[in-house]
């Protein structure tokens, strides 16, 4: 027995899940090509998938029986389209030759104006919805006037021109064999109506997510009643509150539905809303005239945000997640921002939710233009149209890392661009491809050089007007001989790539629709050039994003299918939700109530349906929420003028206590933008912080203290090079002078348990270096201005590569590197001088385990300790017994020892790995025994006796770049293998090397009694270390270091 319903009931009863279920059963009988499941949009039928394919009754889901009316139309005309279908671009551009060509007086002065072509497509694009082709509808414009409704000429000629660009517009499609996406719903309307065959297998008809219907849409949706048995229609709406204006847009529907007899079934229950009685009772008491809804109590379900700016709403919102997430109270995909225009937020919310590592999906369409690599392929043209003379455009491309170098295949190398570009602005002007060709003979640049030819041969076929095909194979040409997707095999930068990929595929077709409209037509290259330009502005493209633990970012119009356990609706502002309504900019809503009365078209009345529908939409947003709400605003604009909040937000106000709402409100001001300690979450917070604290008026209790940690605070979170900053940090800071800190020696005991092997090299050096890192422990300004593979996390991946390679025995070291490299640098986004660092790195790694053979056939060692630490992780720390300074310990970390059993006892030779260049000298070595300038590889020596119990027979400096070894060695090591290379090896003999460890000994109780008597002196051992990018607290050095000495200058000489 055929079933038809009408599944009605308010937001959040469950009508979604009565279809669904329906829908599952013909899931378990696979049986999925029996029904339709119509829902509205695109984006809204891939959601329903996802949710069918996590959520439904049976694995390996084939998403048969879903469409839009879109698809469905397709499905009916069995794919056989009435014509190619264009894309909007196409459509603008038809319409654009064609009223330059011939257009009515009425459009003679405004044709050419972009925003009245798109109000003349909209208008086109209403008439089709109605199935009123331009023959009907001048038919219609004549019954108008005959009976009266164009009294005025003016009003007469507007209908007229409307009529004739319709007429003329269509006819240009159709003889083109072009057609567009409603000619393909009224090309399917027509063959329902004129074969009754079609879609007669089907026996179930679910729809769902609608709030109205187009007319050909409502048509097809009757016919498609009539044939197919059963029907299930579900729409929010409650019969028994008739008054209420939420569902004043769903009520036209309900009431045409209802005239074809559908049964109706009501769903009363508020299971989404059951654990929240606040919710509940907005979505029950929203924009009814309820007396008694104030009454009501209210919790923190729902919140209620004034923030400073939009800066601060969007960053709110991705705090709050951060908070709930990070805490175990929700995962990402729990959350969804909806907003009543994606596309005017996308970029904020990206780029914030991104610094809290948030990831997020955005059902948004972006602007083509704003791609990088889009705007780089555009820029390398341009140098052809300004004829090279607008440098700028030259040296944009030269920096791009979207430029492929003709050497390597790989990106041009920044160090190089730099030269090239300092080069180019002592010369001045450059004019014409003349000077950057003269600039390039001969100079350092062999990448950029390549590149700059290649871009000379592609202008040659550039000089003489051609058809827009043979452009097109241009720009193939130049992407495929100069651009380059950096990072496009590493998978940390897998959604930048899938991005620019997806950009890269849109303009290649806003190429090929260009072809199309411009024909065999012979243009110039600039020509072509200003109709690209204009039609790449126009154009967006979209994201298909398959993760399921995100952030969901929804237009309100595609909400109708979500539910989550907590949603942020922001900007909620007069003119942005509820939109500005405005009339139609041709035929205003009293116009359309006279054609409606006089010849039967029924055009929309915007100013009422647009209220309706922005309050509906307001509903649907609210009540997708099943446990917690929060609603946002930005209380100012970007100039720092005051905004309207919705007036929407007095409906939710006023179903509340004044109390009550006070309790669940957030306002924020600029001053707010500073957190308080409870919400510091990220190190900016944490630098903002005390940076204004730092300036704020100090309490009179621990003064000095609190200067001193806030400096420090302010130095360890400090990003910039700002001399006002350093200068401020300096004052702030005082002016010790340069004797005794004031610390007693057994608190500076207390800050060092353990000192570290590296630690008395810097006391060595200067003992503020060492104040400033050890006792201060200030970052370097340096260090942390560097972003991506900087030279530390260069070191952390070799040590890491080498100690696997050789722990695991593992057979290919460039593996293992690509294991460690993509572990290390996730997050990082790899550009070309990353990639170039990748490949040095490889390099040396390569270039170093074929040196480690060699030394294998010479020597019986083998590496037995890797990576091995003393002092922790359960390895005592080398001890050192004092009379005076009490017990030493000391703590560090050999990088590798090569062991073996020589005469019954096992010895081991120390390596220590050196990324950067610099050796073992006998000068150093005799700098370290006589100053104890560098300790560290005689304390190795110690460390590997008496806490690892392995005899050393040496210790040496393992350089990477290229890999040598230079160090100290037992002069019986010579002995057992003769063939060792002496170059970079000094042979000691046991009681040498015991001699020497003394000594060392010796340094380092030197260092500890300067160290814990407070010397903080600024004294540098080598002065040439001061200078600018060798030493990391130069900006903070108070003394000027030409006062203390020369060493260096003095050891040149």
């Amino acid at each position: 027995m055929a079933e038809r319903f009408l599944i009605l009931g308010r937001a959040g009863s469950g009508k979604t899940t009565f279809v669904l279920e329906k829908f599952y059963r013909y899931i378990k009988a696979s049986a999925t090509e029996k029904v339709i499941f119509l829902l509205p949009t695109h984006s809204q039928a891939e959601h329903l998938k996802d949710v069918i394919i996590r959520k439904g009754p049976v694995s390996g889901f084939v998403d048969n029986g879903i469409f839009t009316f879109s698809q469905l139309a397709r499905e009916v005309l069995e794919h056989r389209l009435p014509g190619r279908v264009v894309s909007e671009l196409e459509k603008e551009s038809l319409l654009k030759n064609l009223l330059e060509e011939n257009s009515p007086e009425f459009f003679k002065e405004s044709w050419k104006y972009q925003g009245l072509r798109h109000a003349l497509l909209r208008f086109f694009k209403e008439l089709k919805e109605d199935s009123l082709y331009p023959s009907d509808f001048r038919a219609r414009v004549d019954l108008f006037a005959g009976k009266g409704g164009l009294n005025a000429p003016a009003v007469k000629e507007k209908y007229q021109a409307l009529a004739d660009v319709y007429s003329g517009f269509q006819q240009a499609l159709e003889c083109e064999r072009f057609c567009d996406e409603d000619d393909v719903l009224n090309a399917a309307l027509r063959r329902l109506e004129g074969d009754g065959a079609v879609l007669r297998g089907k026996e179930t008809l679910l729809v769902d997510g609608f709030h109205s219907f187009t007319p050909v849409e409502f048509r097809m949706l009757k016919l498609l009643i009539q044939r197919i048995p059963n029907a299930y229609i579900s729409l929010v709406l409650d019969p028994k509150s008739s008054d209420s204006p939420i569902f004043q847009s769903c009520r036209e529907v309900y009431e045409q539905l209802s005239m074809l007899g559908f049964k109706e079934v009501l769903l009363t229950g508020s299971g989404r809303f059951s654990s929240s009685k606040t919710l509940t009772h907005v979505e029950k008491h929203l924009f009814t005239k309820d007396s008694h809804a104030a009454s009501a109590e209210i919790n923190d379900d729902l919140e209620i945000m004034e923030a400073a700016n939009l800066e601060d709403e969007v960053g709110q919102m991705a705090r709050s997640i951060y908070r709930m997430t990070s805490e175990g109270l929700a995962r990402f995909s729990d959350v969804g921002v909806i907003l009543r225009d994606v596309t005017s937020h996308y970029e904020l919310i990206e780029a914030t939710f991104a610094k809290y590592g948030i990831p997020v999906r955005l059902y948004v369409k972006r602007p083509l233009i704003e791609s990088p690599l889009v705007q780089t392929i555009m820029t390398v043209a341009q140098i052809f149209t300004t004829h090279w003379k607008d440098g700028e455009h030259v040296r944009k491309v030269l920096k791009s890392p979207y430029i492929k170098s003709p050497c390597n295949g790989l990106g041009l190398p920044k160090e190089e661009i730099d030269q090239l570009e300092r080069e180019a602005l002592k010369r001045g002007f450059m004019t014409g491809s003349e000077s950057w060709t003269k600039l390039i003979q001969g100079g350092p640049w062999p990448g950029a050089k390549g590149f700059l030819e290649k871009l000379t041969e592609l202008e040659k076929d550039l000089s003489k007007p051609k058809p827009a095909s043979a452009f097109r194979r241009w720009f193939y040409l130049l992407i495929d001989e100069c651009i380059i997707l950096p990072g496009a095999t590493d998978a940390s930068n897998k959604d930048l790539v899938k991005k620019e990929a997806q950009a890269l595929r849109t303009f290649l077709s806003v190429i090929d629709s260009l072809v199309r409209i411009m024909g065999d037509k012979p243009v110039t290259f600039s020509h072509f050039m200003e109709e690209l330009c204009y039609a790449a502005s126009s154009s967006s493209y979209a994201l298909k994003d398959r993760r399921h633990d995100v952030v969901n970012v929804i237009d309100a119009l595609e909400a109708r299918q979500w539910e989550l356990p907590i949603v942020f609706v922001g900007g909620l502002l007069e003119r942005q939700f509820p939109r500005q309504v405005s009339e139609n900019l041709f035929l205003k809503d009293r116009e359309r109530r006279r054609l409606k009365d006089l010849t039967g078209i029924k055009l929309k009345e915007l100013l009422r349906n647009t209220a309706e529908e922005e309050r509906f939409l307001f509903y649907i947003a609210l009540t997708r929420a099943s446990k917690r709400l929060i609603l946002s605003y930005p209380a100012m604009d970007s100039r720092g003028n005051l905004n309207v909040p919705s007036f929407f937000l007095r409906e939710v106000k006023r179903l509340f206590s004044p109390e009550g709402f006070k309790n669940v409100s957030v306002k924020r001001t600029p001053s707010d933008l500073i957190p308080d300690v409870k919400n510091v979450l990220t190190q900016k917070d944490l630098r903002n912080f005390v940076c204004y604290h730092l300036n704020a008026p100090y309490r009179k209790d621990g003064d000095k203290e609190m200067r001193h940690i806030l400096a420090r605070s302010v130095y360890n979170n400090l990003r910039t090079d700002d001399p006002m900053l350093v200068e401020d940090l300096k004052a702030a800071m005082g002016t010790p002078d340069m004797g005794d800190m004031g610390v007693h020696r057994e608190a500076l005991k207390e800050i060092f348990p353990l000192y570290k092997a590296t630690q008395f090299r810097d006391f060595a050096q200067c003992p503020f270096l060492h104040f400033s890192r050890y006792i201060l422990r200030l970052k370097a300004l340096e260090s942390l201005a560097e972003e991506g593979l900087n030279p530390a996390r260069q070191g952390e991946i070799i040590h890491e590569v080498l100690m696997r390679y050789y722990k695991n025995k593992e057979k290919d070291i460039a593996e293992t590197f690509k294991g460690v490299f993509a572990g290390k640098t996730r997050g990082i986004r790899i550009g070309l001088n990353e990639l170039r660092i990748k490949e040095e790195m490889l390099q040396s790694l390569t270039e170093l385990v074929e040196n480690d053979r060699r030394y294998e056939a010479l020597m019986p060692l083998r590496p037995g300790y890797l990576e091995e630490s003393f002092g922790e992780r359960g390895i005592p720390p080398l001890v050192i017994h004092d009379d005076k300074l009490g017990t030493i310990r000391i703590k560090g970390r050999i990088d590798r020892i090569d062991v073996a059993d020589i005469d019954g006892e096992r010895v081991g030779l120390i390596l220590d790995y050196k990324y950067t260049k610099g050796g073992l000298t006998r000068g150093r070595l005799k700098e370290i025994e006589e100053e104890g300038v560098d300790l560290q590889l005689p304390i190795y020596l110690m460390a590997a006796r008496e806490c690892l119990g392995v005899r050393p027979i040496g210790a040496q400096l393992y350089q990477l770049r290229p890999p040598e070894r230079s160090g100290i060695l037992e002069s019986r090591v010579k002995r057992l293998c003769p063939s060792l290379p002496e170059r970079g090896s000094f042979f000691m003999e046991k009681e040498d090397i015991e001699a020497f460890i003394k000594h060392s000994k010796g340094h380092i109780l030197r260092h500890v009694n300067g160290i814990l008597s407070g010397d903080k002196g600024v004294s540098p051992r080598d002065t040439q270390n001061c200078e600018e990018g060798k030493c990391e607290f130069l900006d903070v050095c108070r003394f000027e270091k030409w006062s203390v000495g020369r060493k260096g200058e003095e050891k040149d000489e």
